[in-house]
């Protein structure tokens, strides 16, 4: 079990945890997540199980989206956890610069559209 699985795994509300990575555009801690722990996702049901798939369709989309972009261009640099994170690990950063590079691009080109479509869910 990795790290971050066992964090997940201990927390009160794993799936909280998994959403809130999909919020912050990290795919790589919830594909390690997935990666390992199919018994313990098989056992998840009623809303925890639509939880799930929802979370699933989510990391889709940001798949896609980094499928066209580049790796790390889902990634929300505003995002709470993402701007702890690069406080924590100034130092020793955890994301290789060509994922940061790309989250910029991507984030800087599409910040009006991302805007306007959140405008529009009100």
């Amino acid at each position: 079990m990795t790290n971050v699985a066992a964090i997940i795994l201990t927390s009160r509300n794993p799936i909280g945890v998994l959403e809130g990575y999909l919020a912050a555009g990290f795919l790589r801690p919830i594909d390690d997540f997935v990666r390992g722990q199919q018994e313990w996702i098989s056992s998840l049901t009623g809303g925890n199980q639509l939880r799930y798939r929802n979370l699933m369709a989510g990391t889709q989309v940001l798949r896609e989206l980094e499928l066209e972009h580049g790796v790390g261009a889902a990634i929300d640099l505003d995002h709470p956890f993402t701007i702890k994170m690069l406080r924590v690990h100034q130092r020793k950063p955890f994301l290789p610069e060509m994922v940061l590079s790309n989250a910029r691009t991507y984030q800087s080109n599409h910040r009006s559209r991302m805007t306007g479509e959140a405008l529009a869910l009100q």
